[in-house]
């Protein structure tokens, strides 16, 4: 929405809301639903002896207490919501691959597109996720950047109005040795490999 209302994303960008964020909503609310089955149930099945003042009843208070906690921890340590989520019907996004699934609270970084880019530390300190612009950032090693031109992508892409830079990452860091990652303002990836060019952009940006 910001690139439309800015100007440099095509209107078509807008059919990616809805087949972006439903099917999120979606997953989390199943999450959550199965989640608070999993609570009332544990509720229903208190043991009856968890009151009594005696070796039995502190075994069973230091086993409920333990799945009590390995129940509830999830809920208020969600990495997996927050970081896990992916969009894999995205009509501005180039699907390549299978995007790792993920729990309540546990998630696995991935370069597939659609996924939340991977935390790299960078040369100066900062974060894969602290050089995002208001573009698209392109990421890979100095080998796979060199390879796919990728600043002549930027160049065309800003010649076009569309913000872009590139960060290179360290050693073999990135999606592969020879691949590129093209990461969006909030942080998914748009795009991984080597064929950057004018269609590519086109795509990116609602166009084609």
């Amino acid at each position: 929405m910001a690139a439309v209302i800015t100007g440099w994303g095509d209107a078509g960008m807008l059919d990616a809301y809805e087949a972006e964020r439903l099917p999120i909503t979606e997953q989390v609310s199943r999450h959550a639903m199965d989640h608070a089955e999993l609570m009332i149930r544990n509720r229903e099945a208190i043991p009856p002896d968890i009151d009594d003042a005696t070796a039995a009843g502190a075994a069973t208070r230091r086993r409920y207490g333990s799945a009590m906690v390995e129940l509830n921890t999830p809920q208020y340590a969600c990495a997996g919501l927050n970081f896990g989520y992916f969009y894999d019907r995205s009509p501005i996004i180039v699907d390549d691959g299978v995007a790792p699934r993920y729990t309540m609270d546990r998630f696995e970084e991935s370069w597939v597109p659609g996924c939340r880019v991977p935390h790299r530390w960078l040369a100066d300190g900062a974060s894969t996720h602290d050089v995002l612009g208001d573009g698209y950032t392109v990421l890979g090693n100095a080998r796979a950047v060199d390879s796919v031109a990728a600043a002549a992508w930027v160049d065309m892409a800003n010649h076009s109005g569309v913000p872009a830079n590139v960060v290179v990452l360290d050693g073999d860091e990135g999606p592969g040795s020879s691949e590129v990652a093209i990461v969006r303002p909030d942080g998914h990836i748009a795009y991984r490999g080597s064929d950057v060019d004018s269609t590519l952009l086109l795509r990116l940006t609602g166009k084609g």
